[in-house]
């Protein structure tokens, strides 16, 4: 009933008496009653003569709505973190204790059911179990049957090794491959083509390791050296690995060929004492190299089934971007093709041109991953080649 309806005397409540005659409740101020009067002057709401708006108004719920569930907590909530404050879990423990899955649930559970959720929990502990090798080794980047492994610092127990090749300047037995080469042409952007050198087989190369070599003209920063090797993986090896500083490699895309941009190299450290480190398998001290930044960079990835690791210098203007145009200009090269036989001299190069030859900076180390490991968490050991050290 609205309070501007007439109220019989007998009402309850109703005993305040105003100037039209009329009572009015208790609750009604001295404004409000008069307010009442002139409406009902104005309106006769017996014979439906209504205010604008009325039931609108009447239908309304002007009260303030009830607090939902777990206002109090929060609002708590709110205020402790606007004031930077210790708080506890917004819902308490138990709360949604009926939707949580139990182990006691399984049991009424139907079977088939049980039994794949336990296949699951083994599942994930096996995964688990066969990753675990891979994290503590090192996060890796893996092209195929090659790729870099991240690690903390330089690894250590690593197994020195040579990369053989002629340069006593006496004669030395041909070397030939049958694997297919690829080079960037007489020129490659600023560098010129200076030739080629065939290292002997290695345990993990399948054939010589092809070594093709660009060099600036003129003087610059850095070496002025653009290199470029290519082998075949042996059939008794997975995959071979370049070990890298954590955070130095970021994949890139050459096309439709996945590959990493490595940069930085190791490089020995300044006043070390190499009696101090581990001695290597030839027990002669190991010397202790860290990662350097900004200077080499390298790109690694595996076309055709053949390997190639290309590594150029930042201070020679060669990085990363550099690179990847580069390696867009890499094209087959035809043995058969007489006119550059001279040019492009698969055998071990003699002493003069092999004194022309500039080694790359920096030590390479490798990770070897047997055949019948696991490329991602396998691994056999490292190895590092020294050819490519300062």
């Amino acid at each position: 009933m609205s309070r501007f309806e007439d109220t019989h005397v007998g009402d309850v409540g109703a005993s305040r008496d105003n100037r039209d005659g009329r009572t009015y409740p208790d609750d009604f101020s001295p404004d409000e009653a008069e307010f009442a009067s002139e409406l009902r002057g104005l309106f006769n709401s017996a014979c439906e003569d209504l205010p604008p708006l009325y039931t609108q108004t009447l239908l309304e719920n002007t009260h303030t709505p009830t607090a939902g569930p777990g206002f109090e907590q929060k609002t708590a909530y709110r205020v402790f973190r606007r004031l930077s404050l210790a708080r506890t879990p917004l819902s308490q423990r138990g709360q949604f204790s009926t939707s949580r899955p139990s182990w006691r649930a399984l049991r009424g559970a139907p079977r088939p059911l049980a039994l794949s959720f336990s296949l699951l929990m083994v599942f994930m502990v096996v995964t688990m179990v066969l990753a675990s090798p891979a994290f503590s080794a090192g996060v890796r980047i893996l092209l195929g049957q090659t790729g870099v492994e991240q690690v903390h610092g330089y690894p250590t127990h690593v197994r020195p090794t040579a990369v053989n090749k002629n340069t006593d300047g006496a004669p030395a037995a041909p070397l030939t491959t049958t694997m297919p080469i690829s080079w960037l042409g007489p020129t490659a952007g600023s560098y010129n083509y200076l030739g080629t050198q065939l290292f002997a087989p290695t345990d993990w190369s399948n054939g010589p390791i092809v070594d093709i070599q660009y060099t600036l003209p003129q003087p610059s920063a850095g070496p002025g050296v653009l290199d470029i090797r290519e082998f075949e993986v042996s059939s008794q090896v997975a995959a071979v690995l370049q070990v890298v500083q954590d955070g130095s490699a970021t994949p890139v895309q050459l096309g439709d060929t996945p590959a990493a941009y490595v940069n930085g190299a190791w490089m020995p450290l300044v006043n070390h004492n190499p009696s101090m480190s581990m001695a290597g398998a030839d027990n002669s001290p190991e010397p202790a190299y860290v990662w350097v930044f900004g200077q080499r960079s390298e790109l690694i990835f595996e076309r055709n089934g053949v390997i190639f690791w290309i590594v150029a210098d930042q201070r020679d203007g060669t990085g990363e971007s550099q690179l990847v145009q580069l390696v867009q200009h890499l094209a087959p090269f035809d043995l058969q093709q007489e006119q550059l036989m001279d040019k492009f001299n698969l055998r071990f190069v003699d002493g003069s041109l092999a004194s022309l030859f500039r080694a790359p900076i920096g030590m390479e180390v490798y990770d070897i991953v047997q055949k019948g490991t696991s490329p991602v968490s396998g691994t056999d050991g490292f190895v590092v080649a020294q050819a490519y050290g300062p």
